[in-house]
């Protein structure tokens, strides 16, 4: 009910009081009770309607948009602050008026797809700021001219209870890690799934899966970062999957990685799924290379481009794994025969624009191929190509104390040799050519 409404009905009362009252008084009394009752009540009610359609000078209006980590508006994300509550429309778009008492507030931002509260913080020292952007699955973050000294640290993240698999409860702030990521190499499933919850609980989710087939159980490996949104992790065989596929996608889950494996000769397939990422994302499994890119060309005239890539064998041949995402970001596969033509190709597709941002190692027909993907945009990259751990470990540090990033791990026992392959990438830069690092490794810099 309105304050108007509230208005009148309190007319009404004060109007029957008078009445009651004025027996036996005269006329004139009665009257100018129920003028006054009716001067306050619309007094009352334009104030409110005021406050409600016309804010006061005194208060600050932040009008701004959420977006998920790639730039997609974000449905029904919540905004608190200072006690007002508001929600994104369709296009990622809130507004929300507060008090403005030259103050520095607290934008808590929440969404269903994701564990972690979002602080963003906004000096309002200079009135109403400019529109603002809020990127959900980030640390905290401020804008505004020169902080408040008034709470100017940012209160820790809560996690809100587990509602994605895999998820961790911890109220604890993460602590300070020395890198920007966390790898974990060759975890048992159990280990790993332990290492996802921990993780989880303190705002790291899983950047990169990689599954190594073995002799015995499969091994697990996993790249984690802050700067990815929530995620669901699955595996079973193709049948289980496509079900499990359909109940995340459901949830706002979409494929972002499909890693193919065998237990005792048989194919299994483990998928990491990701809040927020593509509005669409489909996938096709054991393709021919001349089937996929046969779809690929097909589904690219409908607006997919490869988004991952993998390959298996299968009665003694190689069989191909391709998941699309639908976006305009266009994506180009190869796949080279030596180290060399993976250096040729890659300085070809930079120069058109594109990044490499995933690589496979095969073995077809008894040779090595080396299967890749680039993504339109051109990024800061560097690939160490089929190391040894203790060659891989020393590169991964040198890496890490450029401010670089592990987006990309993979590894390989191809003819019982094993070897680890990884993608680093830092920020938005132009990727010169690559050069032969010393070692046999390629180094993309």
């Amino acid at each position: 009910m309105s304050f108007f409404s509230e208005g009148f009905m309190g007319l009404a009362l004060l109007g029957k009081n008078a009445k009651d009252s004025g027996k036996g008084k005269g006329p004139t009394q009665t009257g100018c009770m129920v003028i006054i009752a009716l001067m306050l009540a619309f007094t009352l009610s334009v104030a409110w309607m005021v406050q409600r359609y016309y804010p006061a000078k005194n208060n600050a209006r932040i009008e701004g948009r959420v977006v998920t980590l790639n730039g997609e508006p974000l449905k029904d994300a919540v905004i608190e602050s200072e006690g007002e509550r508001v929600s994104t429309n369709i296009n990622g778009h809130f507004t929300i008026v507060l008090p403005n008492r030259g103050q520095q507030v607290d934008l808590k931002v929440t969404h269903n797809a994701y564990r972690n509260v979002k602080h963003h913080f906004v000096n309002l020292a200079d009135g109403s700021p400019p529109a603002i952007q809020i990127t959900m699955g980030t640390a905290d973050s401020y804008s505004g001219p020169s902080p408040s000294p008034v709470s100017t640290s940012p209160p820790p993240s809560n996690t809100p209870p587990s509602g994605v698999s895999g998820g961790g409860s911890s109220n604890t702030p993460p602590p300070v890690y020395e890198k920007n990521y966390h790898l974990e190499v060759d975890e048992r499933y159990d280990a790993f799934v332990k290492k996802r919850e921990d993780l989880a609980g303190v705002g790291e989710y899983l950047l990169d899966l990689e599954v190594l087939s073995t002799s015995g159980e499969p091994l697990f490996s996993g790249v984690w970062s802050r700067t990815v949104s929530p995620d669901k992790m699955w595996l079973d065989d193709p049948g289980a999957f496509d079900r499990k596929n359909g109940e995340f996608q459901r949830d706002g889950f979409n494929l972002v990685d499909i890693e193919p494996y065998k237990v005792k000769g048989v194919t299994r397939y483990a998928g990491l799924w990701r809040a927020g990422v593509t509005s669409d994302a489909v996938y096709t499994m054991d393709l021919t290379w001349e089937g996929l890119l046969s779809l690929r060309t097909q589904r690219q005239g409908n607006g997919y481009h490869l988004a991952d890539l993998e390959a298996i064998e299968v009665n003694n041949e190689v069989r191909y794994i391709g998941l699309w995402h639908k976006r305009k970001a266009q994506a180009k596969i190869w796949k080279a025969s030596s180290p060399d033509e993976v250096t040729r190709k890659n300085t070809e597709f930079e120069r058109e624009g594109f990044s490499l941002s995933d690589i496979e190692i095969i073995l077809e027909s008894g040779k090595l191929r080396y299967l890749m993907i680039w993504q339109q945009g051109v990024m800061n990259t560097r690939l160490v190509l089929g190391a040894n751990e203790s060659v891989f470990a020393q590169k991964q540090l040198e890496m890490t104390s450029q401010g670089m990033i592990l987006s990309d791990f993979e590894e390989d026992i191809i003819q019982g040799k094993k070897g680890m392959t990884g993608i680093w990438t830092a920020g938005s830069a132009t990727l010169t050519a690559p050069v032969l690092d010393d070692g046999g490794l390629r180094i993309l810099e």
